[in-house]
């Protein structure tokens, strides 16, 4: 995680409303290395840059989708190329 000096250090629940996400959502995130993060007490510390990296990074939350769901979603977006 690189450091700027405008860059916002925000808390979890700070990180949970911006994302939009439940906290076990973002715990798992966390947990998962999907999103970086610091443990401060009972909490974490994340960088706001660290969210938008996670929101734009290609394919973030298909770490977490099951094969079948991923396949499915594979050969639906394939249809779409013939078209």
């Amino acid at each position: 995680m690189q450091f700027d000096a405008k860059d916002e250090v925000l808390t979890t629940q700070e990180a949970i409303s911006f994302l939009r996400i439940s906290k076990p959502t973002f715990i798992k995130y966390v947990r998962s290395r999907q999103i970086r993060a610091v443990k401060a007490g009972n909490g974490y510390r994340i960088l706001r840059s660290e969210l938008f990296r996670f929101l734009t990074t290609p394919n973030a939350t298909m770490k977490t989708e099951k094969p079948r769901e991923k396949k499915e979603m594979e050969a639906f977006q394939a249809l779409g190329d013939d078209i």
